[in-house]
């Protein structure tokens, strides 16, 4: 209820003395006080609401946020094992790629072989090997050829420049010789040869490579029939291998070894044997 008119103060007639004003404020301050604890409670109400609204939100929000969080995890594992075939499956298929260059790198090459006879042959200056016409009685066939004794080892040389379609690479070799009339059925003959390139502008005078063995073995006695070695490992030349480089093969037999006892043999030429690719360099 309102209490202004009771409150008016009137010029010359409203006495404001002790009492009266003591009245006046005690009644202010009860109404004043009523208001504070009418303020406590609506806050108290206030937050009592928001409370109740923060657990009905979070009663409601919590398992779709747990069972979000679920499906994340879930989907990050599931993720992971992707990736992991995923790079399970692109290594196999790098693997699979590799033998597929590495079969089709061997589709494209093959196999070239190159005789050199004798004939093409030079004895070293130096323990150089014997020359020799060989004439055959009934056909009057004739063959160079080179003899190798028991004695010290001698040498002949030749010189090849491949074609351009050699990849190049290492080469294998075989000796076609026959024995002297004076070997028996059995008897072994070891053979020795090294190489190396000489490109533009390069001394002859290089160093040549490690040397690879030919074995060869004597079919009856007598001698007399053409025998070829068995391949030499792969040889790879010294030196710069270049385009148009030539190769310089150096030949002797190794005598006195464990696999040599014949007693001469004579060498008809040697078969060479390198890998050649698709598209040779033009000139």
């Amino acid at each position: 209820m309102r209490k202004f008119l009771e409150y008016a103060v009137t010029e010359g007639k409203t006495v404001l003395s002790g009492p009266e004003l003591t009245r006046r404020f005690s009644d202010i301050d009860g109404r004043l006080h009523v208001l504070e604890e009418l303020k406590v409670g609506w806050e108290a109400a206030v937050l009592q609401v928001q409370n109740h609204g923060l657990a009905r939100i979070n009663n409601v929000l919590q398992p779709i946020l747990d069972q979000a969080r679920a499906e994340i995890d879930a989907i990050g594992s599931t993720l992971v094992d992707i990736q992991g075939q995923w790079v399970a499956e692109y290594a196999a298929i790098a693997q699979q790629w590799a033998a597929i260059a590495q079969a089709y790198a061997e589709l494209d090459q093959r196999p070239v072989e190159i005789y050199v006879p004798a004939a093409a042959m030079t004895p070293t200056d130096s323990d150089g090997a014997e020359a020799l016409t060989l004439v055959s009685a009934g056909h009057q066939v004739n063959r160079d050829a080179y003899v190798f004794g028991p004695a010290a080892p001698s040498h002949v040389q030749f010189q090849l420049a491949l074609p351009g379609d050699w990849d190049r690479g290492p080469f294998k070799l075989k000796a076609y010789w026959q024995g002297a009339p004076e070997a028996s059925a059995g008897e072994t003959v070891t053979w020795a040869v090294r190489a190396k390139a000489v490109g533009q502008g390069q001394t002859i005078d290089a160093a040549w490579s490690v040397a690879t063995q030919m074995s060869g073995l004597v079919s009856a006695a007598g001698g007399g029939g053409q025998e070829i070695s068995g391949p030499s490992p792969a040889l790879t030349p010294a030196g710069e291998i270049s385009t148009g480089c030539l190769l310089d093969f150096d030949l002797c037999r190794l005598t006195g070894g464990p696999g040599d006892s014949i007693a001469g043999a004579w060498l008809h030429g040697v078969l060479l044997q390198y890998l050649a690719v698709a598209k040779p360099e033009a000139w």
